[in-house]
């Protein structure tokens, strides 16, 4: 597990391929990431701005999340958790 560094955000590896994403204050689910191969999860650690998701495994790549673009694709599909956003890729802004 991994607590964002805002602490409102909490990532527990519920098995080897699933990351599950948890509002601390609520325990509410914000999201499930789903890795494309499973691998025995080592660690788990938000970059330093909590727009990252690093997923350490004990052997083998590591697979990296982009929490800002999953909730901007998350929020055409109105489904964003309602916690503060995060500035815009560049993308995005373009």
């Amino acid at each position: 597990m991994a607590f964002s560094p805002d602490g409102t955000v909490i990532a527990l590896a519920q098995s080897r391929d699933t990351i599950r994403l948890i509002e601390m204050t609520s325990g509410r689910e914000l999201a499930t990431l789903v890795a494309p191969h499973a691998h025995d999860i080592g660690g788990l650690k938000f970059s330093p701005d909590g727009t990252q998701l690093a997923v350490l495994y004990r052997s083998g790549p590591i697979q990296l999340w982009n929490l800002r673009l999953i909730r901007e694709q998350l929020a055409e599909m109105k489904l964003d958790w309602e916690l503060p956003n995060r500035p815009a890729t560049q993308a995005s802004a373009r």
